[in-house]
């Protein structure tokens, strides 16, 4: 490393570095001027490591072109007049938008074992990357992100409007996870040296206040309330079986449903990287079947849809469920249908081993406890 060498400047101590220039070999002086003793040591070692770039032919470390894109122009230029680097440029880095838009895009389409995201993950990722954005800024440069940034991002996702977004912890939390991920992928592709958001603790993702109670009875009143014999399905279904609206539901075909073996095969887009490529058997239970019997037209082949009208990307089956609450005068309950299910499995629990209920609905132990 080129050890700083002191002399006196106006009186005061300053530093010089004396080399060869990688470009010519010439002997070469670069006086750094009056600073402390720690950054002159500091700044021999950014030279060597610089020198060691251009004698190896390269590139500069994501650590090191860090540390080079907050130096002041005229301390940057020492470096150019000693032969180092080229004249700065604009940055090449990617700011945030930019990277995250390209990310997103990575993602897009896939979903099971080939690791892309499912179009309702990618909309919850695009979600959680606007939030990125509107607090640090489009062109905010990642190797400006600290972790000190990060916990204020984080902190700021909590805040209430206006002068934060007003999340619930569980909510920032998941938005937390999406951040990690985002810029652990940028340490993959050594845009930057470490992830800021990667030793922030992530708070439990559970909130208590939002699991209710919904007993068979008040669905029961909804379901009888429903004219749309598919709709009655949907909720006998939900809470009933435990399905997943709308994702487990708007899969499943007549060859899935076994009447004579009294089973149900049910395909979960949520667990299709696991194994069994997401398909799991549970019991078709007896309250289910006459909803089944009066959607099942008479010439229904193996592998026509249960569901008709009720299935599709745009499907919205929040709105009519919550109007039709409100007509009967009812108390809307929050998480309409995940509510449900957790009400489901907690019934099924009552008559039925753990292990088993889990299996059924395609979720842990660990996460079954907690509903």
């Amino acid at each position: 490393m080129p050890n700083p060498i002191a002399y006196k400047k106006y009186n005061k101590t300053a530093y010089l570095f004396r080399f060869n220039r990688p470009d010519t070999g010439k002997r070469t002086t670069l006086r750094l001027g009056v600073v402390s003793k720690s950054v002159a040591n500091d700044f021999g070692q950014r030279i060597d490591e610089i020198l060691e770039c251009n004698k190896y032919q390269t590139d500069l470390s994501p650590k090191l072109y860090s540390w080079l894109s907050k130096l002041e122009d005229e301390t940057y230029d020492l470096l150019v007049r000693a032969g180092l680097l080229a004249a700065r440029q604009a940055s090449t880095l990617p700011r945030l938008k930019v990277f995250l838009d390209d990310y997103r895009e990575l993602k897009k389409g896939g979903g099971g074992r080939s690791g892309g995201w499912k179009p309702g993950t990618s909309n919850n990722r695009k979600q959680s990357a606007d939030d990125l954005v509107r607090y640090f800024g489009e062109d905010k440069a990642l190797h400006e992100i600290s972790a000190g940034d990060a916990e204020d991002w984080f902190q700021w996702m909590q805040k209430p409007a206006p002068k934060g977004r007003g999340l619930s912890a569980a909510t920032a939390s998941k938005k937390l996870k999406d951040a990690r991920q985002f810029f652990r992928y940028a340490v993959k592709k050594k845009l930057i040296d470490e992830n800021p958001f990667e030793d922030l603790r992530i708070p439990t993702q559970d909130n208590p206040d939002r699991l209710v109670e919904v007993t068979r009875e008040t669905v029961q009143k909804l379901i009888d309330a429903f004219d749309d014999p598919e709709f009655k399905l949907v909720l006998a279904l939900a809470r009933f079986a435990g399905l997943r609206v709308p994702s487990e539901v708007s899969c499943l075909t007549w060859d899935d449903i076994d009447f004579d073996e009294e089973t149900m095969r049910v395909f979960a887009s949520k667990t299709e990287h696991h194994s069994r490529g997401g398909h799991r058997i549970c019991p078709l239970l007896p309250e289910l079947v006459p909803y089944l019997q009066a959607v099942r037209p008479a010439d229904a082949k193996h592998d026509d849809f249960v569901f008709r009208q009720l299935r599709g990307p745009k499907l919205n089956l929040r709105t009519p469920l919550l109007r039709k609450i409100e007509s009967l005068k009812m108390e809307p309950w929050p998480k309409l249908f995940q509510n449900l299910r957790a009400n489901a499995l907690t019934d099924l629990a009552e008559e039925h081993p753990i292990h088993k209920v889990c299996r059924w609905l395609g979720n842990t132990v660990d996460v079954a406890m907690r509903h």
